[in-house]
C-alpha cells in the first residue's frame, strides 16, 4: 500500500513538471516570432519558389527587347577556290587566280530585335508577370499555414502541459485520501473494501498521471519540431485562456458563477465573398489570368514572325575573296518565317492551353466555395468552442463545491466511500474538461483565422 502511495509516477510528473522560479515560459507570440522571422525550410522554399518564378519573368521581358551576340569561328578548307585564266603564253601554262590560303577567319557582332510575332511574347511575358504574382501569394500562404501549424502545436502542447498539473492534483487528492482510508481500516471504522476502492482510484490516477507525461513529451516533440526551436521547455499557462475574460462572479443558489466575455473578434455576417482575400485564393486567381494569357499567347503560332537583324564583321578574307586580307564589313536584313503546315501540331497545342486555363478556373470557382464553407464552420466553431467552455467551467464549480460537501461529510462519517468515490470523478473529469474545452476554443480561433488567410489578428 505505502509503495503505491509514493508511486514512481508521482516521482517522474515532479521531473517533467519542475520548473526552476527563472525558467523561461515562452509564449504564443514568441514562438510565432522566431518561427516566422528565423531560417526556416518550408518558407525558405516558398521564397525561392517565388524569386525563380521572378527571375522567369526577368527573362521573358528581355526576350521582349531582341539579343545581341559576338562569335568567330576559324576554317581551314582543304581546298581553295581558284580560276584558270584562258591566256596563251607560248612555252607556259595558262595562270592560275588562287582565292585565300585554306584558312578563313570571321569575327561577328550581331544583333537581332523581333518586330513582330503574332503577340506570343508579349503574352508569354505577361503570364510570366501573372506566375510571379501567384509565387508572391505562394510565400504568404505558407506563412499563414505555417502560423497555423505553430498555433495548433503551441495549444495541444500548452493543454497537454496543464493537463499534466491537473493529473498531479487529481492524483495527490487521491492519495491523501488513501491515506485517510488507510487510517479508518486501522482504527476499525472502516471495512477492507472501502481500502480496495481508494486503492483502485489511485490507480486510475496514476495511470492518467503516466498518459498525461506522455501527452506532454509528444506534444511538446511536436512544437519544437515544427518551430524549430529546441530549448522550448515550458509555455505560459496564460495564454490557454487568452480571448476569454472573467468580467464578474455571481452568486445563485449558495454557487458561484462567472460572467465570460469573448473578447476575440469574429464576424457573425462576414463581408460577401471575402474569401477573395486568402492567399490560396488569390495564388490560383493569378495563375488562371496567366493560363489565359498563355492561351492566347499559343495562338499566335498562327501568324508569321518578323525580326531585324544586323552583323558586323571582321574576317579574312572579307567579301572580297580576290584580296586575301582582312576586311570589315556589315550585313543588314529582315527574317521572316510562316509555319503553313505542321499536322495539326498548332491546333492541338493552343486547345491544351484553352483547356488548361479553363481547369484552372473551375478549380478557382471550387476552391472560392470551399474557403467560404470553411470559414463558416470556423466561424461557428469558435462561437460553440466558447459556449462549451462556459458550460463546462460552470459544471467544473458545481462539481468541486459538490465535492467539498461530501468530503466533509465523508470524514464526518455521514458518506459513503462510494460518494466520496463518485464526487472525486466527477470533479477529475469537470477539471479536465475545462482543459480540453480551453485547448479546443484556442484551436478554433488558430482555424479561424488559418481559414481567413491571416497570419495574426
Amino acid at each position: 500500500m505505502r509503495r503505491i502511495q509514493k508511486s514512481a509516477i508521482t516521482i517522474i510528473l515532479g521531473v517533467v513538471c519542475a520548473i526552476s522560479a527563472d525558467a523561461k515560459q515562452w509564449t504564443l507570440q514568441e514562438c510565432l516570432d522566431s518561427t516566422l522571422t528565423n531560417r526556416n525550410h518550408r518558407l525558405t522554399a516558398a521564397k525561392e519558389q517565388w524569386r525563380a518564378a521572378q527571375a522567369a519573368e526577368k527573362e521573358e521581358r528581355a526576350n521582349l527587347y531582341g539579343s545581341f551576340d559576338l562569335g568567330g569561328n576559324y576554317l581551314y578548307n582543304t581546298e581553295v577556290q581558284s580560276v584558270n585564266i584562258p591566256i596563251t603564253i607560248p612555252g607556259k601554262p595558262s595562270p592560275t587566280l588562287t582565292f585565300g590560303d585554306h584558312n578563313t577567319y570571321d569575327f561577328t557582332a550581331s544583333a537581332k530585335y523581333p518586330l513582330y510575332m503574332g503577340g506570343a511574347q508579349e503574352n508569354r511575358y505577361h503570364a510570366a508577370q501573372e506566375a510571379s504574382k501567384a509565387a508572391g501569394y505562394d510565400e504568404r500562404a505558407e506563412r499563414v499555414t505555417l502560423a497555423a501549424d505553430v498555433r495548433r502545436a503551441y495549444y495541444n502542447a500548452l493543454g497537454a502541459q496543464v493537463a499534466v498539473a491537473i493529473a498531479g492534483n487529481i492524483e495527490l487528492r487521491a492519495t491523501m485520501h488513501n491515506k485517510d482510508v488507510e487510517y479508518a481500516v486501522k482504527a476499525g471504522t472502516m471495512s477492507h473494501e472501502a481500502l480496495i476502492q481508494s486503492v483502485i482510484t489511485l490507480d486510475q490516477a496514476t495511470t492518467g498521471v503516466r498518459q498525461a507525461a506522455f501527452d506532454l513529451f509528444s506534444a511538446m516533440t511536436n512544437l519544437r519540431t515544427i518551430t524549430g526551436l529546441t530549448n522550448i521547455d515550458q509555455l505560459d499557462s496564460n495564454d490557454l485562456s487568452a480571448g476569454i475574460k472573467h468580467d464578474s462572479t455571481f452568486i445563485k443558489d449558495g454557487v458561484e458563477y462567472r460572467n465570460v466575455e469573448q473578447t476575440f473578434p469574429v464576424e457573425r455576417i462576414r463581408p460577401k465573398n471575402q474569401y477573395t482575400e486568402n492567399p490560396n485564393y488569390q495564388a490560383l486567381n493569378q495563375r488562371v489570368t496567366a493560363a489565359k494569357y498563355l492561351h492566347t499567347a499559343s495562338t499566335g503560332s498562327w501568324y508569321p514572325s518578323l525580326a531585324v537583324q544586323g552583323v558586323y564583321h571582321y574576317a579574312r578574307p572579307g567579301v572580297n575573296m580576290t584580296v586575301d586580307k582582312w576586311m570589315n564589313y556589315s550585313t543588314v536584313g529582315l527574317q521572316a518565317s510562316w509555319s503553313l503546315f505542321d499536322w495539326g501540331a498548332r491546333n492541338a497545342h493552343i486547345e491544351k492551353a484553352r483547356s488548361n486555363a479553363i481547369v484552372l478556373d473551375e478549380k478557382l470557382n471550387d476552391l472560392g466555395r470551399n474557403i467560404d464553407a470553411a470559414m463558416d464552420i470556423a466561424e461557428e466553431h469558435v462561437i460553440t468552442a466558447e459556449q462549451i467552455y462556459i458550460s463546462v467551467s460552470h459544471q467544473s464549480i458545481l462539481s468541486k463545491r459538490r465535492f467539498e460537501m461530501v468530503e466533509e461529510r465523508w470524514k464526518q462519517g455521514q458518506a459513503t466511500e462510494l460518494e466520496w468515490h463518485d464526487a472525486h470523478n466527477d470533479l477529475a473529469n469537470a477539471e479536465q474538461n475545462v482543459n480540453v474545452a480551453l485547448v479546443h476554443y484556442q484551436l478554433a480561433k488558430a482555424e479561424f483565422l488559418f481559414t481567413s488567410g491571416k497570419e495574426s489578428k
